[in-house]
């Protein structure tokens, strides 16, 4: 995921290079994918048996005794095979005579080696909901809110543009063939008429958002669809009451949150930063770094942060957490900012200590869970990885409404480095901390 931001971020982040880029959210753009009954011709290559008949009566082999001599079949078949081109419009008898003629039709049919047929049928196509039209995504793009739910996939939605259902009226035979055509190069199908609409299936298709903010408040957003920019989703978006809508909202870093990230990434400088040891941490790339993380430590996975919100700390978490205990990953998770417990209560949720706590009773070998009375740190150590960061590591989705932040990060990835730093981190909790219980959940 991340290696797939900082290409979103090469290839749009210039956009707007003046703020920051703060946040890259999965967007569900509402569809419906119908279903529709028309009248219209199947056009496909044609058989090699019509174009051995058409080739031999164009050259005057054209009868039936002569064109059975030639193909090798019995009279039988090949007066079928020329009654089935007859009914086509590709041939027909001259007057009188025993003599096939090929028409016009059966000229342009073989130029073209396509062959056309009269068919009623049903065809499915996806609809934005969003811009009013017939859109060119393909059927297997098009997801439900249960299918994203199962997947357990985070996501802002936009809502519709109109409450009413696709009607017939909507769809144009225009657009209906160009999308048709888009679907498949192989076998192309030409709508005459549109009968009804058979079927509706609401959902949506994935794109990504890309947000963009500064400190002095101003915000702007990309919309990214298949990976090409959508002006026209973007001006939707913006008509509705942009990123409001979606349920983006922002707040400034505290200046004394800047002064104490700082302090935490320049302690223990004995070893400068060089080139091939990390950086800063983009405020788009903390997530991600939290789901890799979770999803790939192999020795050790260190988190330290001031409070714990369910909306971070929730059943895949805690999940993804014990795979790694299982695994004999030494994991440290430290939270807490002090012991006002009204300011925790207020700002952690009690089922994910609570959960926590069992899971340091269940694995007390490889797992440590701290309270800290006195920190401000915000780190996260997963192997050889050090980030520290004004980023709420185990909250940061706290709010009902998200807030985002122009985080500072910097990382340190070389061994020693990192070593010491976990070192340093540790013997931070052994001063300033204690073992979690249940007495010290806020209630």
């Amino acid at each position: 995921m991340i290696d797939r931001f900082r290409a979103l971020e090469k290839k749009y982040g210039n956009v707007y290079n003046h703020l920051k880029l703060v946040a890259i959210e999965n967007l569900a753009i509402p569809v419906t994918k119908i279903e529709i009954e028309v009248l219209g011709q199947q056009i496909d290559e044609i058989l090699p048996t019509t174009e051995f008949i058409l080739r031999f009566t164009d050259i005057g082999i054209n009868t039936v005794e002569s064109l059975s001599e030639a193909l090798g079949f019995d009279k039988l078949l090949v007066e079928n095979l020329i009654a089935l081109e007859e009914s086509n419009g590709n041939i027909t008898f001259n007057a009188g005579s025993p003599e096939l003629r090929i028409t016009p039709q059966g000229r342009e049919t073989l130029r073209t080696k396509l062959a056309a047929s009269p068919k009623v049928t049903t065809k499915s196509l996806i609809f934005d909901n969003t811009l009013w039209q017939l859109a060119p995504w393909n059927l297997q793009e098009f997801r439900t809110k249960p299918s994203l739910d199962k997947a357990k996939v985070e996501y802002n939605s936009v809502q519709k543009k109109s409450k009413s259902r696709v009607a017939q009226s909507d769809l144009d035979i225009t657009m209906i063939n160009r999308e048709l055509a888009r679907q498949s190069r192989n076998s192309k199908f030409e709508v005459h008429q549109l009968h009804r609409v058979v079927s509706r299936k609401n959902g949506f298709k994935m794109a990504e958002i890309m947000v963009f903010y500064s400190d002095t408040d101003e915000k702007q957003f990309l919309v990214i669809v298949n990976d090409e920019r959508s002006v026209e989703h973007e001006r939707f978006i913006k008509e509705i009451g942009g990123l409001g809508n979606l349920g983006f909202e922002f707040e400034k870093v505290a200046d004394e949150e800047f002064a104490v990230t700082k302090k935490i990434v320049e302690v223990i400088e004995d070893v400068p930063l060089s080139p091939d040891d990390g950086g800063p941490v983009a405020p788009y790339e903390h997530a991600p770094w939290l789901e890799s993380a979770l999803e790939n430590s192999t020795k050790r996975l260190f988190i330290m942060s001031p409070w714990v919100h369910e909306r971070v700390v929730n059943k895949q978490f805690l999940e993804s957490v014990e795979r790694l205990l299982e695994k004999k990953v030494e994991v440290v998770i430290a939270w807490g900012f002090g012991t006002d417990k009204e300011t925790e209560v207020k700002k952690s949720s009690i089922w994910p200590l609570e959960q926590m706590l069992k899971l340091s009773k269940k694995y007390p070998k490889n797992f440590r869970y701290i309270k800290m009375n006195e920190s401000h740190a915000k780190v996260l150590i997963s192997d050889d990885v050090y980030i520290a960061t004004s980023f709420n590591w185990l909250s940061f989705m706290g709010d009902k409404r998200r807030k985002y932040r122009t985080e500072i990060g910097e990382m340190r990835t070389l061994p020693s480095v990192v070593q010491k730093r976990f070192d340093f981190m540790m013997n931070e909790c052994q001063k300033y901390g204690q073992p979690m219980n249940d007495s010290l959940i806020p209630r």
